[in-house]
């Protein structure tokens, strides 16, 4: 069969087989695998590979597409209704949530440390509550 042209069909199907062994076997079983059943020259076999790894990429980020749609059509009903009730901290929230899944948006984390701005910060607020407390009490 070495050297014997198949047709897409064909070639689909071994595509098929190669990508299922993809998820349980080593690369060098598959090659060997490959050589054996289908007659084929190593190029020929890393070619399988290959494909057989696009069609992965393909299947997960669709899965990861649709996964996404679908959570974030479920937050805006929720959105709908706290829009409706009112409740715009929940809106606010709710749409900050769709856009991490997005890829929008990236929460900023103050790193607690001597010397850093929230330090300081809290620093400010404990004096002034002290001071108003002092005043209150005179």
């Amino acid at each position: 069969m070495a050297g014997k042209r198949i047709d897409n069909i064909e070639k689909e199907k071994r595509v098929y087989q190669v990508s299922l062994l993809l998820r349980r076997k080593p690369r060098k079983f598959i090659l060997e695998f490959i050589g054996k059943t289908w007659g084929v020259e190593k190029s020929q076999a890393y070619e399988y590979i290959r494909l057989a790894k696009g069609e992965w990429e393909k299947y997960f980020a669709n899965m990861k597409s649709s996964g996404i749609g679908y959570h974030i059509s479920q937050m805006r009903e929720i959105k709908d209704k706290a829009f409706n009730e009112g409740n715009l901290r929940l809106v606010f929230d709710i749409a900050k949530e769709e856009a991490k899944l997005m890829g929008m948006y990236i929460e900023r984390k103050e790193v607690g440390g001597p010397g850093s701005f929230a330090e300081w910060m809290k620093a400010t607020i404990a004096k002034e509550k002290e001071l108003n407390t002092r005043d209150r009490n005179r």
